[in-house]
């Protein structure tokens, strides 16, 4: 018999959490206003506002790796310029050594979108992680060296 996922597992007991369902619609706020002002073209006076990067960085904090893997997905949705970039990754950093790897693997994900040539040498020390992790970070590595 395989052995179940910790992962898997704790996202069944996510989906039934209270807090669930309100992170879900905050979360598609937060996403859909980011798309709407990107869309416009608006500058860098359109960046996060103070509630989208708390949001975001409570939910990085959560108890619950699914939680967290999606709030470090929505984190890589920040433009390169945008002030939020400062405030947000150490807390994107801080995840590359959760005990969850999937939550590890969306977190090298997402800084490599974030585009900071900086958060390399924070990446590299995966790249002997399990190999799920390990191939994302290679690509992160790879987007970030050709900037």
């Amino acid at each position: 018999m395989a052995a179940s996922d910790p992962f898997e597992e704790d996202d069944k007991l996510w989906k039934v959490a209270p807090e669930y369902k309100a992170f879900h619609d905050e979360l598609t706020q937060v996403l859909n206003s980011l798309e709407a002002r990107q869309a416009q073209g608006e500058g860098a006076d359109s960046c996060m506002g103070s509630n989208e990067v708390a949001f975001l960085i409570a939910y990085m904090q959560n108890p619950h790796p699914r939680a967290r893997a999606e709030a470090v997905v929505a984190a890589g949705g920040i433009w390169r310029s945008d002030p939020a970039k400062a405030t947000l990754l150490p807390h994107v950093t801080s995840l590359l050594s959760d005990p969850v790897w999937q939550v590890r693997m969306w977190a090298a994900n997402t800084l490599g979108e974030i585009g900071d040539k900086d958060m390399i040498p924070h990446l590299k020390p995966l790249l002997q992680d399990r190999p799920e992790v390990a191939r994302t970070t290679q690509r992160a590595i790879n987007r970030l060296e050709q900037l």
